[in-house]
C-alpha cells in the first residue's frame, strides 16, 4: 500500500507504507534486515574506456569486478559485443553505463547479456534513452535472471507503459532489491502500478520515482 504523508506533500514526492520498501529515498520503517547496499563500491570501480574495458571483460579479469566505462555518446553499435562478453563473465559486478546515447535496441542486446548472467549485481543506465521498448525489454530479462539486485533507469524518457511492463516484472523477480526510475515520464497511473506490486512484492527495498511530481494513496 502505498499513501503520502503531508510532509510528502509538501515536498511532491510519495511514500509507501510497506516495511520493506522506500519511495523517493524516504528512509526504511521498521526494517527487518539492513537495507540493500550498493555493490559499485567508489574506491574499487574502474573507470575505463571501450577499447581498455572490453578485453579484459572478454578475458574474464579477475581484477574486474565494478567498471565504469566512460566514452561519452557511443551508440547502440558497440553494445552487442558488451553483451556477449556479459554472457561468459562470472567477475563483474557492478557495470555503469552513463550517458552512453543507448536506446531500446542497445537495451535489448544488454537483456539478451543479462540472461545468460549470474555475476552481475548492479547495473547503471543513467542519462541514455531506452524508452518503453528498452524498459520492456530489460524487464523481460529479469524474469530469467536472478542475479541483479540493482537497476537504475535514471532519466531514459520512460512512461506509463515502459512503468506498466516493469511492474509485471516485479510480480515474479524475487531477486531485485532496487529499481531507479528517477526523472522519467511514467505519471501517476504508471507510479500506481508499480505502488500496487509492493504489495505483493516483499524482495524490493528502494523504488526512486524523484522528480515525477506525483502524490497519490493507493
Amino acid at each position: 500500500r502505498a499513501t503520502a504523508t503531508k510532509e510528502d506533500e509538501n515536498k511532491g514526492h510519495s511514500r509507501t507504507s510497506a516495511p520493506r520498501t522506500r519511495m523517493h529515498g524516504s528512509p526504511l520503517s521498521s526494517a527487518p534486515h539492513p537495507p540493500f547496499a550498493s555493490t559499485m563500491a567508489g574506491a574499487g570501480c574502474q573507470r575505463l574506456s571501450l577499447a581498455k574495458a572490453m578485453p579484459r571483460l572478454q578475458a574474464n579479469d579477475p581484477t574486474l569486478i565494478q567498471l565504469d566505462i566512460f566514452d561519452n555518446h557511443a551508440g547502440d553499435g558497440w553494445v552487442g559485443q558488451l553483451a556477449d562478453s556479459l554472457r561468459g563473465n562470472t567477475v563483474l559486478e557492478g557495470l555503469d553505463l552513463d550517458n552512453m546515447m543507448i536506446g531500446p535496441e542497445g537495451a535489448a542486446e544488454l537483456a539478451n547479456g543479462l540472461r545468460g548472467n549470474t555475476a552481475l549485481k548492479r547495473l547503471v543506465l543513467h542519462r541514455n534513452r531506452i524508452k518503453d521498448e528498452g524498459a520492456g525489454v530489460l524487464a523481460d530479462a529479469l524474469g530469467v535472471n536472478t542475479a541483479l539486485l540493482e537497476l537504475d533507469l535514471y532519466l531514459n524518457e520512460i512512461t506509463g507503459e515502459g512503468a506498466r511492463r516493469l511492474a509485471d516484472m516485479l510480480r515474479e523477480n524475487t531477486a531485485l532489491k532496487v529499481l531507479k526510475l528517477d526523472h522519467n515520464k511514467i505519471g501517476v497511473e504508471g507510479a500506481g502500478m508499480l505502488a500496487n506490486v509492493l504489495q505483493c512484492n516483499m524482495t524490493l527495498e528502494e523504488l526512486g520515482l524523484e522528480r515525477h511530481a506525483l502524490v497519490f494513496t493507493v
